[in-house]
């Protein structure tokens, strides 16, 4: 999805910064340190509430466009993105099983911050278990494997329907990525 026009002129404002190297066109670069650099040497306090007010009317999914920039606006102006996050987590609909996902991967280093954030994500994260397992979403099952990492071990119904998908290979990674040093029958797992 392209971003909207407020989303898309902040973008192209982040973009518009030039590396040290006229041929790099990083945001991060180990050469030559990319535009952050440049960036970072232009930040003022205008532009920290250009940023903010551009950020204050960007959907969730707009946000998502930003790629590398979205790291360093979490650097610069922390509570206008989380203030996005926060936006989606009080909107994703619990019918949307594939906004859930999107949602509880992008978001879950807020997962355990004490914040209003954090609280939404917890919310929304023991809602998604209720709904995975009511609807046997296999996608929605991975994710919560990868979100709740050991922490699966406490929602014993969840773990067995996520054993039960063992067969599917994206299952398997999950669980042996997550539960290898926790759960011995998920240990023989192939490496893939």
């Amino acid at each position: 999805m392209a971003p909207g026009t407020q989303a898309a002129e902040l973008l192209g404002r982040l973009n518009s910064f030039s590396a040290a190297q006229e041929w790099c066109n990083q945001v991060y670069c180990s050469t030559c340190g990319g535009k952050i650099l440049a960036f970072r040497k232009a930040l003022s306090p205008d532009l920290r509430a250009e940023i903010t007010n551009a950020l204050n009317g960007i959907s969730f999914s707009e946000l998502r466009e930003f790629g590398e920039w979205l790291d360093a606006l979490s650097e610069v102006v922390p509570r206008a993105v989380e203030g996005v996050f926060l936006r989606e987590a009080r909107a994703v609909s619990l019918e949307d099983t594939r906004a859930i996902d999107r949602f509880l991967l992008d978001a879950r280093r807020f997962r355990s911050v004490q914040s209003e954030l954090g609280f939404a994500y917890q919310s929304l994260l023991s809602s998604a278990i209720r709904v995975a397992i009511a609807s046997r979403d296999s996608s929605l099952v991975e994710t919560l494997v990868l979100v709740l990492g050991k922490d699966i071990l406490e929602h014993g119904e969840l773990l067995s329907l996520a054993l039960s998908m063992k067969s599917e290979p994206n299952m398997r990674r999950a669980l042996y990525n997550s539960l290898r040093e926790y759960l011995p029958e998920v240990r023989d797992f192939p490496a893939e």
